[in-house]
């Protein structure tokens, strides 16, 4: 497997976790409401997230499409898009700290 294979494999998974993502948006917009979702800060930062990940995918494919038009600044921006990926780090930290929680008892 070369370089592009895995990058494509990882951006896949990528495009999957952010689907989870939006599908546990709208369920808890549905099963709170939209004023109890937007009380705890938490579903803020998720939501955040989500717009950032939605935003950076959007700008990593127009990105690919164009390319063809190779310059230093179209290399940076994608560079930028590709940053979103850290932050998605924290999401999963809070994850396994509430898992931690929930297991603990603390």
């Amino acid at each position: 497997m070369d370089d592009e294979e895995v990058i494509a494999i990882f951006d896949t998974i990528d495009d999957y976790f952010l689907y989870m993502y939006c599908v546990e948006f709208l369920i808890k917009v549905i099963g709170l409401g939209i004023e109890k979702y937007w009380d705890d800060d938490w579903n803020k930062f998720d939501f955040g997230m989500i717009v950032m990940s939605v935003a950076s995918s959007l700008l990593y494919s127009v990105l690919t499409l164009l390319k063809g038009a190779k310059t230093a600044k179209a290399g940076k921006l994608l560079k930028m898009a590709k940053i979103n990926r850290v932050f998605k780090m924290f999401r999963a930290l809070r994850t396994i700290k509430l898992v931690n929680f929930l297991i603990i008892g603390g």
